[in-house]
């Protein structure tokens, strides 16, 4: 027989006892990988003889490599992490299983499936010892460690894995992005014919021509055969008396000469891990760097493939620190299911930990509050209320509050113990559970801590994974009393937690005491050494608690003042609440009618820095007008316990800029736009996707107009009051987003009034990744119109070409609202009125309605788009209904052409085919192909005070 194209693996039959704990299943592996039609053939001899807690009815196994089809969990956790790629795979690279076959003690055996997805098989288990199974994988391409690659094969959740069980069965689809939770397992392999360089978990020995492996003790079985790679580094580093070895593929173009194994920075790190969590767990380390995608991301006992943009020395030391950190912790860990958070805790915490020593302090970031950086992440999403319980279900977060509580509140969770029980109390209670071989749940771990510390933690530890209110420390007053300070305080909410109260010197150095949690106030009296060298008293310096209000978290009680000092900061600031302070930024602007403008910004916020009350205050000064324009703005937030509604907003607005420029006369007309605004926000959990809003804007408008006649400049001021009522509603998915906008809008002035409604659908369908398909439908009527009859523009008027002109309450910004035919003047709308990409100036009247008008607007991305040329097609359609006679009657226009869409913030136009009217006036406005192009510029999406939009890239 020849294996020209198959590599084959065949039994070890083991000829001793290789279990190393009781409890455990031992696996016997028969595996065979045809490469021509990349599948794998496996055949498993499964002994769980030795397991006493299982039920005596059904066992239930998983099997996950059925999680990688296109409509299984782990496709759904994909699009949930805002990564699509998985999803749109072509059939032929989705995983898939065959010729399913298991007996139980030699005995063929009925099974059945939980559901249609096959993810989960049970079988009777009366009298179950040895159960073997037997099926044909159609591996996918790369994914999650599964499958092939660049002529690479990896072998990883290919193999039955016995649920969970803890008197009921955890069935848990596999998801990437969570630790799975596998039980532990002895497992063997011989391996014959090997065309490439083999990495598993496990001791390999050569017989004669073939490979041995003994993997002993591991939860999460992987072989990974490597026939392309750029280089490979390996080196063997001592964990107390084991001698491990360290391998690092690098399986893209990484230039070797940059990132070399410096083997006193690796033992340093292999060190310090030695001594937090004992000896390393796993016979080999094995590191897979790729710095393409990290779709085929995987983490397994002792490997680790992870996304890598190559640096320095330094980025390499961080980069093993976290992976060493994570395959530590995978190999003494056996987390329940709904703790998953607890792995990823802990690993993250001792890799920030190690790191923060590692890191020189030129190099460290500074910027925040905080010595853990991601600490201040958490401080601004409790402020936005997204803040969750760890204990909470990932099934009921968004993508970011999965992120937050997986990455972030989970090692503030471990800093939090830290502060409570001292590091060396933490590392011994850790360190006792690999050597005692111990169930690492969050009980277990709970009870350790207490045996240890002496100290009782579990009420508080509950309150703190549980608690869905927060904390409110306040330092009322201090008072110096000798060598000691009476510090009176105070916690207005609703949850009291243990707190620590750190006294900082001049030099940066600290001591700290910890206090019981308290409602109401508390007044406590403290001695602290250098008491004169004291610059600030800081409750819970480190951020870990959930502190509702940071700012009153200070005393200065050696300073001449005692509140926090005033700083002033760039804009793109991040949070510290010691220091009360002022963001500012300059900045030139322009437009044609003030020309260039020196601007300003002052605000208390940012998308760092979130405030219940911000504001901004915006001056400019044009140097050609020499006139100050500009604008400012107030937003308030109050948080609202409603059963409908969350969060109650309330804001004022002023702006200010020319609305028009005699050139005769050389003078500006100037309008002042006033707009009190108040909004109710929906409750929906943010795992929806969507957000809806009811809301209220008044918009008082002052506008200059100019009277020349008699050759001298006379002006008046126009006054108007415009309402509008209106409701939002988006849904957002990774795969598409919908949009719904009704706008009821009343106007009333001298001989006449009006009242309008609005209506815009937007639609986004995902083709391909990142390339989506645009739908927009826009229509607007007037009930009611005292200007109905009225051809051209009006106050209220609808306008399929929504211009400067067209944009009668200012709400966006223009170069140029004279709109006539220069190239300042071909600015169009993306968001306001018909859509269309035609503008044709002021002195056309084209696509324009005072009684009813409708748009489809269509765009796609084309499949060549790139981030940095986002180019897209599109078509315009609709009609605007005008008085001719003593009728009205509908006049149909449509525009159609290529385009470059920067996220809707910036884009250009270049308009290919026309309808005859409007094509026939925008060929005379614009002569040469050139000047035809026209733009949009959404200021509005730019918004420093905003959260991202997720539909932005």
């Amino acid at each position: 027989m020849r294996f020209t194209n198959k590599w084959i693996f065949f039994t070890l039959l083991m000829t001793g006892p290789i279990l190393l704990f009781s409890q455990i299943p031992l696996y016997d592996m028969n595996l065979q990988l045809d490469t021509a039609k990349n599948t794998l053939s496996v055949d498993i001899k499964l002994d769980i003889s030795t397991i006493e807690s299982l039920p005596k009815d059904t066992i239930w196994f998983h099997l996950p490599f059925n999680s990688y089809n296109k409509y299984s969990p782990f496709a759904a956790e994909q699009l949930k992490a805002e990564s699509p790629y998985f999803h749109f795979r072509r059939e032929s690279e989705y995983c898939s299983m065959s010729g399913l076959f298991i007996q139980k003690n030699n005995i063929n055996q009925a099974y059945f499936f939980k559901d249609e997805g096959q993810e989960f098989v049970g079988i009777l288990a009366e009298k179950a010892e040895i159960i073997n199974f037997s099926y044909t994988i159609q591996l996918p391409k790369l994914i999650d460690g599964l499958g092939y690659s660049n002529g690479n094969y990896f072998l990883h959740n290919f193999y039955p894995q016995l649920l969970p069980y803890d008197g009921q069965w955890h069935f848990n689809p596999n998801k990437q992005y969570i630790h799975p939770t596998y039980r532990s397992a002895d497992i063997g392999a011989r391996i014959n014919d090997i065309k490439s360089e083999i990495f598993t978990v496990g001791i390999p020995r050569c017989i004669g021509n073939e490979l041995m492996i003994d993997a002993y003790n591991v939860k999460d079985f992987a072989i990974v055969m490597i026939k392309n790679s750029k280089y490979i580094q390996r080196s063997i580093f001592p964990s107390n008396n084991n001698k491990v070895p360290l391998s690092m593929v690098f399986l893209d173009n990484y230039d070797e000469k940059k990132w070399p194994i410096t083997k006193d920075d690796v033992q340093f790190i292999i060190d310090k891990f030695t001594k937090i969590f004992g000896t390393y767990p796993h016979p080999t380390i094995n590191v897979y760097f790729n710095n393409k995608s990290c779709e085929s991301c995987f983490l397994a006992s002792g490997m680790r493939q992870i996304l890598a943009e190559q640096g320095d020395r330094l980025d390499l030391m961080v980069f093993l620190v976290g992976i060493l950190s994570e395959v530590w912790a995978e190999g003494i860990m056996d987390v329940k299911p709904e703790e998953y958070w607890m792995f990823n805790g802990l690993s993250s915490y001792y890799s920030t930990r190690i790191n923060y020593e590692i890191i020189p302090d030129s190099l460290k970031d500074n910027t925040t509050e905080f010595k853990i950086p991601e600490n201040s992440v958490l401080y601004e999403e409790l402020k936005k209320g997204k803040l969750t319980p760890l204990k909470t279900s990932v099934d009921q977060l968004d993508a970011r509050q999965q992120y937050v509580n997986t990455n972030y509140k989970s090692n503030a969770f471990y800093q939090y113990i830290e502060t409570l029980v001292g590091q060396e109390t933490l590392d011994k209670a850790v360190h006792s559970f690999l050597e005692n071989h111990q169930k690492f749940t969050y009980t277990s771990f709970v009870k350790k801590l207490e045996d240890i510390s002496n100290k009782s933690l579990r009420t508080s530890l509950d309150t703190y994974i549980n608690a869905v209110g927060n904390t409110d420390y306040a330092i009322e007053e201090v008072e110096r009393k000798n060598n000691a300070f009476k510090i009176n305080m105070l916690n207005n909410d609703s949850i009291s937690l243990p707190i620590n109260i750190s006294f900082v010197k001049r030099d940066g150095s600290s001591e700290s005491i910890v206090i019981p949690g308290f409602k109401g106030e508390k007044s406590i009296v403290t001695e602290v050494k250098d008491i004169d060298n004291i610059y600030v008293i800081t409750l819970d310096k480190e951020g870990v608690l959930p502190e509702k209000d940071r700012n009153n978290n200070h005393f200065f009680p050696n300073g001449s003042k005692k509140s926090r000092p005033f700083r002033l900061k760039s804009i793109f600031a991040e949070e510290n609440s010691k220091y009360k302070k002022l963001l500012m930024q300059l900045y030139p602007a322009y437009n044609n009618l003030d020309g260039w403008m020196a601007g300003s910004v002052f605000t208390n916020s940012n998308f760092n820095i979130f405030n219940d009350f911000s504001f901004a205050v915006a001056p400019m000064y044009s140097f050609r007008n020499k006139e100050l324009y500009g604008q400012a703005w107030a937003n308030y937030n109050h948080h609202l316990s409603s059963e409908t509604f969350d969060l109650l907003t309330l804001r004022c607005g002023i702006k200010t800029f020319s609305r028009d420029y005699d050139k005769k006369f050389d003078y500006t007309e100037r309008y002042i736009r006033i707009d009190p605004t108040i909004k109710l926000r929906f409750k929906n959990k943010l795992v929806n996707g969507i957000t809806a809003s009811l809301w209220y804007k008044m918009t008082l408008l002052d506008e200059e107009l100019g009277d020349d006649s008699d050759g001298l400049v006379k002006l008046s001021h126009i006054k108007s009051m415009i309402h509008r009522l209106g409701y939002d509603y988006k849904k957002y998915s990774e795969l598409s987003t919908s949009g719904l906008n009704f706008i009821a809008e009343q106007q009333s002035f001298d001989g006449g009034n009006y009242l309008k409604l609005t209506a815009m659908a937007t639609q986004r369908w995902m083709y391909r990744p990142n390339k989506n398909f645009y739908f927009r439908v826009f229509t607007s009527g007037f009930l009611t119109n005292t200007n109905k009859d009225v051809l051209g523009r009006t106050l209220g008027s609808i306008a399929l070409i929504y211009d400067g002109v067209s944009d009668y309450t200012y709400d966006e910004y223009f170069f140029s609202r004279q709109n006539q035919n220069l190239l300042y003047d071909d600015q169009v709308s993306l968001v306001n009125g018909g859509g269309f990409k035609t503008p044709v100036g002021s002195q056309f009247s084209i696509g324009t309605s005072n009684n009813f008008a409708a748009a489809l607007n269509t765009s796609i991305d084309l499949p060549f788009r790139q981030s940095w040329f986002p180019i897209r097609a599109y078509f315009d359609i609709g009609t605007a209904s005008v008085k001719e006679g003593d009728k009205f009657v509908n006049r149909w226009m449509y525009n159609g052409g290529l385009s470059l869409n920067f996220d809707d913030i910036f884009a250009i136009h270049c308009p290919l085919i026309y309808s005859k009217d409007l094509g026939n006036i925008y060929k005379e406005v614009h002569k040469s192909f050139f000047s035809r192009l026209s733009f949009s510029v959404n200021l509005n999406r730019v918004n420093l005070w905003e959260e991202e939009d997720p539909d932005l890239d």
